[in-house]
């Protein structure tokens, strides 16, 4: 369970860094160092960060 909450903290701060940041559009790396994510890591979040990056950009649009 404890590396549950870990991973959901540093998922949020990818979040929070995509929806401040989206507009400079960041690669992955960037968003990977906003939360504290390592390579292996970055690869078993990717799908969920896209997801977080693609609807910050909706809700900013709309």
């Amino acid at each position: 369970m404890k590396d549950q909450s870990i991973n959901y903290y540093r998922i949020e701060k990818a979040i929070t860094f995509i929806e401040q940041n989206f507009k400079r559009q960041p690669d992955l790396d960037q968003i990977a160092k906003s939360g504290d994510v390592g390579q292996f890591q970055k690869g078993r979040i990717r799908k969920k960060t896209l997801i977080a990056w693609e609807m910050a950009r909706i809700n900013q649009a709309g």
